[in-house]
């Protein structure tokens, strides 16, 4: 099972808003770049929504950000 907290979920949501931004993208430039539509990425800015690993990878690949995972038990 993946848990992802409302605090997690908005700190992620707040870092590619601001990574975009700094980068001078529109969601609708952040979209095309990382194949998704502009309304996925207003969702997962917006942290209503939680992306999939295959979305956040992308978006995240997009923005030059790397994404960690830790598994625990």
């Amino acid at each position: 099972m993946v848990v992802i907290n409302t605090g997690d979920l908005n700190k992620l949501a707040g870092t590619i808003a601001n990574r975009r931004k700094a980068l001078g993208m529109s969601q609708e430039e952040l979209a095309e770049k990382s194949g998704i539509n502009q309304a996925t990425v207003s969702y997962i800015e917006s942290g209503k929504r939680i992306p999939t690993l295959i979305n956040m990878v992308s978006v995240l690949s997009a923005l030059d950000l790397v994404l960690k995972i830790e598994v625990t038990e």
